[in-house]
């Protein structure tokens, strides 16, 4: 996590230099006339460096007044997904102001553990950490989930910050205490908002919210050089015919003799998944619990990738979509056990 501390007065640069004794990971910037140090000096518009460095850091402290930085960022903001922590803190260092991003951005945690470092009170407005309840956008990520309708989100939220009755219905144990109002039930109808917790293909509902846990290892083998629109187009195929999420991926894997396939490459990040590779050596030790092809043992020197890696990378998980073959390419669909 890269941070960022933006001061414009001498006070302002001195606190800075203390929260660096606290938390030497934050880099500190302020305007050149009052910096003792070089790598500290704004040498641009104040304007200009933050708009050439917005997108650089996922967090920002500004010793300034709000106003100031409101005005400074105003044109530079765009979404709530992207968008890093802004944090404010006045002069004295008093109190540190959670002012965007609080949760996906960590602007409240981060605001938390500054006041607790430099002894100073957290200022956080968001109504879910107001009333001591649950937000849908943290719950999802502390459960390694993705949101995809964030508007569904956001509705039911409101309905679990206004003691509504919402439940949560998953596929597997969750074990997180919940606020009164919120029940872990399958019988959705009951309450007046839901969030699901899967890995299946659902549809959209007017009173839920999908969270995808990323559960699935998506493990292939292909002929050389063949087309990350190939790969995506099996994948997506694949997980349709099976009721499956592609936004429960959890990675994309392979044999080490691919590491260096485009096609796999490219397509594992069209999917915002990382794409890792099983060693042939490991692959070698339990090929023979698989169906094999001699054809592929004479090219590669095992009889089998796609399910053996698989897997693997499952951490002896549970085969949710056999091998499959299609034009050159092998796939097999795993379920992680443990995480």
């Amino acid at each position: 996590m890269k941070k960022c501390i933006i001061t414009i007065t001498t006070l302002g640069y001195a606190l800075g230099k203390r929260i660096l004794e606290k938390d030497p990971t934050y880099d500190l910037f302020t305007l050149e006339k009052y910096s003792d140090n070089k790598r500290h000096s704004i040498k641009s518009q104040l304007r200009l460096f933050i708009e050439n460095n917005f997108d650089n850091y996922d967090s920002f402290i500004f010793i300034m007044a709000t106003g100031i930085v409101i005005r400074l960022i105003k044109d530079l903001i765009q979404d709530k997904l992207t968008d890093p922590g802004i944090l404010v803190m006045d002069l004295k260092g008093k109190f540190v102001i959670s002012l965007l991003s609080g949760h996906i951005g960590q602007a409240n945690a981060e605001a938390v553990r500054i006041a607790h470092l430099m002894k100073a009170t957290p200022i956080i407005t968001t109504a879910s950490d107001t009333m001591k309840t649950i937000s849908v956008d943290l719950f999802a990520k502390r459960h390694a989930c993705q949101i995809v309708n964030y508007n569904q989100a956001k509705k039911i939220t409101a309905c679990i910050v206004n003691q509504e009755s919402v439940n949560i219905n998953t596929q597997w144990p969750i074990n997180e205490k919940l606020p009164s109002n919120i029940t872990y039930d399958t019988l959705d109808s009951n309450y007046k908002g839901t969030l699901i917790i899967t890995n299946k293909s659902l549809p959209f509902h007017k009173n839920k919210v999908r969270l995808f846990m990323k559960t699935l290892i998506v493990s292939m083998g292909c002929k050389r050089n063949t087309s990350s629109e190939a790969i995506l187009e099996f994948i997506t195929e694949s997980f349709s015919k099976n009721d499956l999420s592609v936004h429960s991926i959890k990675k994309l894997v392979s044999i080490d003799l691919k590491k260096k396939e485009q096609g796999f490459i490219k397509a594992s990040k069209a999917l915002h998944v990382p794409f890792e590779t099983i060693t042939k050596k490991a692959v070698e030790k339990i090929e023979n619990n698989f169906k094999g092809s001699a054809f592929v043992k004479k090219s590669i020197g095992v009889s089998c990738v796609s399910e053996p890696c698989g897997f693997i990378a499952s951490n002896n998980g549970q085969q949710l979509i056999k091998k499959k073959s299609k034009n050159g390419m092998t796939l097999s669909v795993w379920e992680v056990i443990n995480g």
